[in-house]
């Protein structure tokens, strides 16, 4: 029990760090939009895949009639379990990670010093070559086999109401997700908010708009609480780092700002586009 408790308060002290860090300071913008966007489509479901311990989760479950939580660290689970409580069955909570195939996967996370950096946790990234590529910045890489969905298969079984809100988050993996969505994005035309970055995934920044383009979405991204098309994104600009957490390397070694997080809007949905718009002008 103590060692769970302890487990539980380093959670939710990287929570609180997330909250007030320089770094997350755009997600205050997509976090207001949340229950603008849930009131838009009531009765529906929010979806947040990587939900670390609830930062978005906790804005979902006040709004959305049923969120639905992948988040497979255990340790992250617990503390997201022990947030949510107070939502009942409101709140499905799944082990598994996403992907664009069933199975299991290889869920790894590097060392920095004394820290697991958990919050990195990725099927998609290599490790082992960023220790390669910086030395003396990763100290080890841990790793854990999970089960391995597609979202389209998960929402047949679990039978929830039509999908409004679908947050990504999952270190590398966003691309895969996205296309084992595609049933879900074409059927309940969801508002998308990806995480999306080029010292990780090269060429994403393009591939996401270019396949949701596919489904008749636009892409954008927020800065200074205004709305700009992908098109105009410049990654040389507005996301520049090395390919290593943040506390490794010196703030100076990151563009300010530092762009991550993209939106997708169903091109006929201008209700939504006028939602967004609003919101961050008030």
């Amino acid at each position: 029990m103590l060692i769970q408790e302890h487990i539980m308060e380093r959670w939710q002290d990287r929570l609180e760090a997330v909250r007030a860090s320089p770094w997350q300071a755009g997600d205050n913008d997509y976090l207001r939009l949340i229950k603008p966007l849930c009131n838009l489509r009531r009765g529906c479901t929010a979806v947040d895949v990587g939900s670390l311990v609830g930062l978005y989760a906790s804005q979902m479950a006040e709004h959305a009639a049923h969120t639905l939580c992948y988040e497979p660290l255990p340790d992250a689970r617990a503390v997201l379990t022990q947030n949510l409580a107070a939502y009942g069955n409101r709140v499905t909570i799944r082990d598994c990670a996403l992907s664009d195939k069933r199975g299991e996967a290889q869920l790894s996370f590097p060392i920095c010093g004394q820290t697991a950096v958990k919050q990195w946790a990725s099927i998609e990234k290599d490790f082992a070559k960023l220790a390669s590529d910086f030395p003396g910045r990763i100290d080890g890489i841990a790793s854990m086999t999970v089960p391995l969905r597609t979202l389209d298969d998960e929402l047949v079984e679990l039978k929830l109401p039509p999908v409004a809100y679908l947050k990504i988050d999952a270190e590398g993996a966003e691309e895969a997700i996205l296309r084992g969505s595609r049933i879900t994005l074409l059927r309940d035309r969801p508002f998308i908010l990806c995480e999306l970055e080029e010292r990780h995934v090269p060429g994403c920044t393009q591939r996401m708009p270019e396949f949701l383009a596919s489904l008749n979405y636009d892409v954008y991204f927020i800065l200074g609480s205004r709305i700009y098309p992908a098109a105009s994104f410049d990654a040389m600009v507005l996301q520049v780092g090395p390919a290593v957490p943040q506390f490794a390397m010196p703030e100076a070694a990151f563009s300010k700002p530092y762009i991550q997080m993209f939106m997708g809007l169903p091109r006929e949905d201008k209700a939504m586009v006028d939602c967004i718009r609003n919101t961050l002008s008030s």
